[in-house]
């Protein structure tokens, strides 16, 4: 299955979608949707999709959606992964630009008003923005994570430097698309849309929060990760060994210092809530 769509609907011109897939994190989402709640952006609608929770998340879900005509719940009645959950929400998304966030992360409250006057000065299809990532229960955090300005597919083939949570997607420009269900849905449908939007470009401003939860997170572990990688380069992308392996290599090292360079040591401050641009002008 194609991916990108050819069909283009009518969205509406000032709507961010966002994207909330859940499962089992109701613990932290609360948390997520507050962020949202706090956008000083607030021509938004949240899409949560349910996927089986076996925890309180269903009624936590269902609770939330009744603080806010914006707010929307759907639940799958059988577990089916991130990319379906993320793709139950983009049926219902009516917005032209889509936003992602999982349900254990946090956005700054000036995210999306930052991020679609970027979009909007600087005419692309896709976005990303810096970000720091937290230990579980906030007490940690790490230095903004350095993010490249610009990325294009070739760029991106050696590390997904676009993490999910400050991806922007203006759909006009990119086109309709749907996730593959693959591990790394995100990475891949990156690398699609790439093939047909050129670049993508980065806002080094640190508006988001990711939290290491292990397990709990969407993806995990760096094994697991590195399969779904090389699948990626050879299965989907359909390079060959040589330059698979060569590419694997710079993505190993470039993960190991990012690993290192996002552990979240510094000691967090009581709700660190400011946006600050972490590159010069």
């Amino acid at each position: 299955m194609n991916t990108l769509l050819k069909q283009r609907p009518q969205w509406l011109e000032n709507l961010v979608s966002i994207l909330l897939p859940n499962f089992n994190s109701g613990n932290y989402l609360n948390e997520a949707v507050d962020s949202v709640l706090q956008q000083s952006y607030t021509e938004w609608e949240l899409i949560i999709v349910d996927d089986a929770s076996t925890d309180r998340s269903r009624e936590i879900a269902a609770r939330l959606a009744k603080r806010d005509p914006r707010i929307r719940v759907l639940f799958h009645s059988q577990n089916q992964g991130a990319a379906h959950a993320r793709n139950t929400a983009l049926k219902e998304a009516r917005g032209r630009h889509v936003a992602l966030l999982d349900s254990d992360d946090l956005w700054l409250p000036q995210k999306l008003q930052y991020q679609l006057e970027f979009m909007r000065k600087t005419g692309t299809a896709i976005s990303y923005t810096s970000y720091r990532k937290m230990n579980a229960n906030k007490s940690r955090i790490s230095l903004p994570i350095p993010i490249p300005t610009r990325l294009t597919r070739e760029l991106l083939l050696k590390h997904n430097q676009i993490p999910a949570l400050t991806a922007m997607i203006d759909r006009n420009r990119a086109g309709d698309f749907r996730f593959r269900n693959v591990g790394h849905e995100d990475y891949l449908l990156w690398l699609e849309l790439l093939g047909n939007s050129g670049a993508a470009a980065g806002l080094p401003m640190d508006l988001a929060r990711y939290r290491l939860t292990g397990k709990s997170s969407l993806s995990y572990g760096r094994i697991a990760k590195g399969n779904w990688v090389w699948r990626i380069y050879r299965k989907h992308m359909g390079l060959s060994v040589l330059k698979s392996a060569f590419l694997f290599a710079q993505h190993a090292v470039i993960g190991s210092f990012l690993y290192w360079a996002g552990l979240p040591f510094l000691a967090a401050r009581p709700h660190e809530q400011e946006t600050r641009r972490i590159t010069p002008e």
